[in-house]
């Protein structure tokens, strides 16, 4: 039985729609899309999912020191992730940013949760850090931290109160003599209680399609060997995200998301909400052209 145009066509906008759906998965994203030579004001924003721009303290409006300087061009990423806008390198000076969620994409750590989320990075030999900080009013309070120094890569899983003593921490190195450029993948699992983070970290970039979609404690061929860390609380709400840069360091493409695909692999950008209305107005005029050829149908018999 031949299938209709009409019917083709609806099928294919069906389709367009759930593959929307897919990359909505991914719910905070930064390309770095900033005007080249710029340190990153607040009032330029890029991306998606996010409540404002970057700060050097966001809880605090801090815009005091750099923020590194915008880079033209990305850096190299696995091929199947689709890059956008540039990448932020350090400038002549130590470099350090954190830029807060939008409200509604912030982490309850008291809730069950499972996040992912990845970040292209790179050095030469010195230090670079990013993590997930909570909003406990303070300018150092991170959650999650993932830290490179000296070749020497670390995780690490804060009880974020009190966090002055790290009580309940746990620090363990994934990786040593990483330089260049890498993929950092972290997945959040929260709940009351029972928190556990597990990292890895891909120097063979051209390798990660490659490798199992799905993050577990044994990491599969060409993972660098990743960890997991089971805590007994984490009480905070996750807000925003910061990094630090010193010389020979860069960053790109800050991504988060429900799962593996939306922060490994895939496109950069979720449809605009115009899409969607586009999608659905298609769906109701092909629909209404169905009902009518089938009212001409009935009336002629």
């Amino acid at each position: 039985m031949k299938t209709s145009p009409t019917r083709r066509l609806l099928a294919a906008l069906c389709l367009l729609g759930a593959t929307g759906i897919v990359h909505a998965q991914l719910y905070v994203y930064e390309g770095f899309d900033y005007t080249v030579g710029s340190t990153l004001p607040p009032a330029e924003q890029s991306g998606f999912g996010w409540a404002g721009g970057w700060y050097n303290y966001a809880n605090t409006s801090n815009t005091a020191g750099s923020r590194g300087i915008v880079t033209a061009g990305s850096l190299d990423a696995p091929p199947d992730m689709v890059t956008t806008g540039h990448h932020l390198r350090r400038d002549t000076v130590s470099a350090a940013g954190e830029r807060v969620f939008a409200e509604a994409n912030r982490i309850n750590t008291e809730h069950n949760n499972v996040v992912f989320f990845s970040v292209l990075g790179s050095v030469s030999g010195n230090s670079w850090s990013f993590g997930l900080y909570s909003d406990r009013g303070r300018t150092d309070n991170p959650v999650v931290a993932f830290s490179l120094t000296g070749g020497g890569a670390t995780m690490r899983l804060y009880d974020a109160y009190p966090y002055e003593s790290a009580d309940g921490a746990f620090t363990r190195t994934i990786a040593s003599g990483v330089t260049g450029t890498f993929l950092w993948v972290g997945r959040l699992e929260t709940s009351a209680g029972n928190d556990r983070l597990d990292s890895w970290i891909y120097t063979d970039l051209a390798a990660v399609p490659d490798l199992m979609p799905v993050l577990q404690a044994i990491p599969g061929p060409g993972v660098v060997p990743g960890s997991n860390v089971n805590i007994y609380d984490v009480d905070a709400l996750i807000d925003r995200v910061g990094y630090s840069l010193a010389a020979g360091s860069a960053l790109d493409e800050i991504r988060i998301g429900n799962d593996w695909q939306s922060v490994v692999m895939g496109a950069s950008a979720v449809p605009e909400p115009s899409t969607y209305a586009a999608i659905l107005g298609a769906l109701a005029i092909i629909g209404a052209v169905i009902h009518r050829r089938r009212n001409r149908s009935g009336t002629a018999a």
